[in-house]
């Protein structure tokens, strides 16, 4: 099956019911494909972005499919260069494998129904397995962060409810791989390959291991994921505010530490070494 790289499937997949450009000016359209185009490719340059092979079927406006808009530049019309540089960046993407048993093609986001919707369906799909897919959807919509998604399943006909993750901007995508740690219950072994993904910034000494601190890989792996959120987000910027002096640095970042350990968890302490 193609997927995200080692046999992996994809992680992210562009959602084509989410192109709605009913009641938008030409002005409004040409520059939402620009901010979706600039996700789109920010993106890309990370990690695989996988499309619907018919995502140009999509209807995007009354009686109009993608096709018609971005190739054929009919209406609602947008900018041509903004057009043709979201279909370059759509046609570079992988297509994802149609071939899933009991693939449904009808949705409900929120409360939502959205018919055809196949790479929302694609996430949903790949949940139920425990295998989440972020979906990036076109800015025009208020599709943020872990909503619910229901489908029916196949096997009884019952609608069932996922979580499916919803991002417009790229940094989002952090706290998509954050959550997978306690969604997809990362084991210890796997634990450090992923924080290298959630937090591209910090660098992973190979020596570093969870039996370096008191308490279990369970009881401590939320606490470190959070902190290191912490360190990642807010540890450059209170750098540079602080032009590196350590003691106004460490100041600064106490509040954030704080509020991170303050969640009913005690923080772990190193564990001591012994003598014989």
């Amino acid at each position: 099956m193609p997927g995200a790289g080692d046999g992996e499937p994809y992680r992210i997949v562009v959602d084509e019911s989410s192109f709605d450009f009913r009641g938008l000016r030409e002005d409004r359209l040409t520059d939402l494909l620009d901010d979706f185009s600039d996700t789109l490719e920010e993106l890309s340059e990370q990690h695989p972005v996988t499309v619907s092979p018919w995502w140009v079927e999509a209807e995007c406006a009354d009686d109009r499919k993608l096709y018609d808009v971005l190739y054929e530049g009919e209406t609602p019309r947008a900018g041509r260069d903004a057009r043709l540089r979201m279909v370059r960046l759509m046609d570079r993407c992988p297509t994802w494998d149609t071939d899933l048993p009991g693939l449904p093609d009808r949705v409900e986001v929120a409360g939502a129904a959205h018919d055809l919707a196949w790479s929302l369906c694609y996430a949903w799909w790949w949940t139920r397995r425990r295998h989440h897919v972020a979906c990036l959807v076109f800015p025009v919509r208020d599709r943020r962060g872990w909503l619910p998604v229901s489908a029916s399943d196949g096997r009884t006909d019952e609608p069932v409810a996922e979580e499916v993750f919803h991002l417009v901007e790229a940094p989002a995508l952090y706290e998509f791989w954050r959550s997978l740690f306690e969604r997809e219950d990362i084991a210890e072994q796997d634990f450090f390959d992923r924080a290298r993904q959630s937090f591209p910034e910090l660098l992973f000494a190979d020596s570093l291991s969870f039996r370096k601190f008191d308490g279990s890989y369970a009881e401590m792996r939320e606490w470190v994921v959070r902190l290191l959120g912490v360190v990642h987000d807010h540890f450059a910027e209170a750098l540079a505010l602080h032009s590196g002096q350590p003691h106004q640095v460490q100041a600064d970042a106490l509040p954030v530490t704080h509020h991170v350990c303050s969640a009913g968890q005690s923080v772990p302490q190193p564990r001591r070494p012994t003598t014989s």
